[in-house]
């Protein structure tokens, strides 16, 4: 505990120099590996350290601003690290170059998924973009995520896919390794995702599946963990055993879908949800209404920004990192291009906040979702 105590106060005095976003990137990186490695060692010789009640120990994730930016560009997270809030998302995107147009953009934090069968792809830009100024690019200037599909939930599995992950990104750990949706598929069987009919695996369970991500961070695949798609009730299952705690829930939040209640819960247990279809979700799914409705049509002009910045502000300016996706690459500078400059007024968010009609871009057939806020009501009762 005094070793822990010693490597807080040295990143505390890290955190006091406000460097800019990049080399803060790299300090906070340094510093913590120490601090992680101690908290390894606690965990090891004491198994029982599980997460704590929100009311007492667990830090709440909120919006900060590094270097000379006017607006909040990072989340601190639970455990101190720090994440960039506007990522770049890659579902469906096999455009060769379009990763690293992001990168050239501004784009710090990568999102992406096993499912998305992209991640060498990825890896292979991220390296070719250090490589073309390795002065100035490292590897620590960048957030990387991506997730354990439903076929991999088995311990054994979830290794698997993990490493597998890192091979093909070659970029010598996760920043975050996401379970990526609650549920979990019965493995070789063919299950397709579109499918409405999925042969689910009964002989794992989410705690099984939480203990072999754990191993992750302990063996250093992965420096911290989360979930993806999970509802409130999920996510206190996960809790209530979990020795390290979930960082994210990435779910769909956008006007259409702002789930107040999953957010905020999450919140209080430390744990930040982050946006994916935060636009309003990919076009060759289901079509894509947000953009095209006429309030953000007016913001948009209103603001002099485009629909997609509009939007991606709605999102960060409510304090939830934004994972915007585009393989144009116009759109992939556009939306990124001065989001830290501007705001909307509160008569713009109100106005954006009375979009709410549950509106779900991703909505899986086989997927039952969960009511948070009547779960809500009931764990606080």
């Amino acid at each position: 505990l005094s070793k822990i105590k010693q490597e807080i106060e040295m990143l505390n005095s890290v955190l006091n120099k406000t460097p800019s976003s990049a080399s803060f990137l790299r300090q906070t990186s340094s510093a913590a590996r120490p601090l992680a490695a101690a908290r390894r060692s606690h965990r090891r010789s004491d198994t029982r350290c599980a997460v704590v009640a929100p009311s007492t120990m667990v830090q709440q994730p909120h919006p900060i601003t590094i270097g000379p930016s006017k607006e909040p560009n990072f989340v601190q997270l639970a455990d101190g690290s720090k994440m960039p809030i506007v990522a770049y998302g890659t579902f469906l995107m096999q455009q060769p170059g379009a990763t690293r147009q992001a990168l050239e953009a501004g784009y710090r934090h990568i999102d992406t998924a096993r499912l998305y069968f992209n991640e060498a792809m990825i890896g292979q830009e991220i390296k070719e973009w250090i490589a073309a100024d390795p002065a100035n690019r490292k590897r620590e200037d960048l957030y990387i995520v991506t997730k354990v599909f439903n076929d991999c939930h088995r311990p054994e599995d979830v290794r698997k896919s993990a490493e597998a992950s890192l091979k093909d990104l070659d970029c010598g750990y996760i920043d975050c390794m996401l379970i990526h949706w609650p549920d979990a598929f019965m493995p070789g069987v063919g299950n397709d995702f579109s499918s409405d009919n999925i042969i689910f695996d009964d002989k794992v369970t989410l705690a099984d599946t939480w203990k072999a991500m754990e191993k992750l961070v302990d063996d250093g695949i992965a420096r911290s963990i989360g979930v993806s798609n999970f509802s409130l009730r999920q996510l206190d299952e996960i809790l209530k055993v979990a020795r390290i705690q979930p960082l994210h829930n990435q779910v769909e939040l956008n006007p259409y879908l702002p789930q107040w209640t999953l957010v905020e819960e999450c919140k209080k247990r430390g744990v930040q949800c982050t946006a994916y279809c935060p636009l309003g979700g990919p076009g060759a799914i289901k079509p894509n209404k947000l953009l095209q409705d006429p309030l953000v049509a007016k913001l948009a002009q209103e603001t002099n920004k485009s629909p997609a910045q509009v939007l991606t502000k709605w999102s960060i300016q409510r304090g939830v990192p934004a994972l915007p996706k585009s393989s144009n690459s116009d759109r992939i500078k556009t939306t990124y291009e001065g989001i830290y400059d501007w705001r909307l007024t509160d008569e713009q968010m109100k106005a954006l906040n009375g979009l709410e009609n549950g509106y779900r871009s991703c909505a899986p057939g086989w997927k039952t979702w969960e009511d948070d806020v009547s779960y809500a009501k009931t764990a606080a009762a």
